[in-house]
């Protein structure tokens, strides 16, 4: 059982899947469990003697839920009896969709030993995704035996002023992250040319990347030119900082962008390189790529894990200063 458990323990520390398409005796691969497994018999005196009585291998799928299930207990007893002893600590909740799936990702920020700790407390199931249905977050707290909560946003009707009628210590900080991505996007949503060039970008890298000749001869002129191969960037609504990365992937390979789309002989291809030839759009991507660069750095560092807030007040001076100037 403890060599069963050290794999269970391995594989869910990689994050590799444990089950197989077909563990029967016959199948050449039948999981990285089972097969884990047999590679120690290789080397193990003890397995390889060992005879394990029909009803009790301790190898099938509900075994392995069940000892997936104690360790995951144990790893959440250290968390909480972490967060009892830090006597403060924050929750952090967000939507994890999961396929078609609703769910509510909860996670905890605490000091313990010195050291700033994030580590995910749940994921629970959503059947509607509203004030009402989000109190999972105090749910989850009180199954896990822990006092106090944090809150999501909604002053009046939101998840905030529900949780603050029964624990009105909680204070309920917006993610400062989101806010910023929020900031940036509105802000060039309400400028016509900044929201068309995204558009355009959004355009080009599917043009490259839905058809694999298109993408292939991309490669190629790339080679052509010299240039270092690397790929277009998609933009992501719910991640600004990729919108950075989109700029930069364009203009570091402008000229291939350019010569590919010439060579190619349809409409969409044609249209493609009359508006990104422009002066508008070249002096456009250049620009944003200065304003979004200002931003970058402040963006990952609210998001980095040990966060301090007077450190973020000086990269806020710092953006501030440099958007001035």
């Amino acid at each position: 059982v403890s060599r069963i458990v050290a794999v269970t323990q391995f594989l869910a520390k990689q994050n590799i899947p444990f089950r197989g398409h077909d563990e029967g005796g016959s199948s050449h691969n039948q999981g990285n469990f089972l097969e884990c497994l047999n590679l120690l018999k290789q080397f193990d005196p003890f397995l390889k003697s060992y005879s394990a009585p029909s009803h009790s291998t301790y190898l099938s799928p509900a075994s392995q839920n069940e000892i997936i299930e104690c360790c995951a207990e144990e790893v959440t007893a250290n968390i909480v009896r972490e967060l009892k002893e830090a006597g403060m600590f924050s929750v952090m909740a967000d939507e994890a969709r999961d396929g078609n799936t609703e769910q509510l990702a909860i996670c905890v920020r605490y000091v313990a030993e010195d050291t700033v700790k994030e580590c995910l407390l749940a994921i629970t199931t959503l059947m509607e995704f509203d004030a009402e249905s989000i109190t999972a977050i105090e749910e989850q707290l009180v199954h896990h035996t822990i006092d106090g909560v944090a809150v999501m946003s909604g002053a009046v009707g939101g998840v905030q002023a529900r949780f603050k009628t029964n624990h009105p210590e909680a204070i309920f900080v917006h993610c400062y992250a989101h806010q910023l991505n929020l900031v940036l996007c509105h802000t060039c949503q309400a400028i016509p040319e900044a929201r068309d060039l995204f558009d355009l970008l959004q355009s080009v890298y599917s043009f490259f990347s839905v058809s694999l000749v298109n993408h292939h001869k991309f490669r190629d002129v790339q080679n052509q030119l010299g240039l270092q191969p690397s790929e277009l960037v998609q933009l992501s609504k719910t991640r600004w900082s990729s919108q950075l990365r989109s700029v930069n992937a364009i203009l570091e390979n402008l000229p291939a962008v350019l010569q590919c789309l010439s060579s190619i002989n349809n409409s969409m291809a044609v249209g493609l390189h009359a508006k990104l030839s422009r002066f508008s759009t070249v002096y456009l991507l250049v620009m944003l790529k200065t304003f979004l660069s200002v931003t970058e750095n402040l963006h990952k560092y609210l998001q980095c894990e040990t966060v301090d807030l007077a450190k973020a007040f000086e990269n806020k001076g710092a953006v501030c200063g440099n958007v001035h100037r």
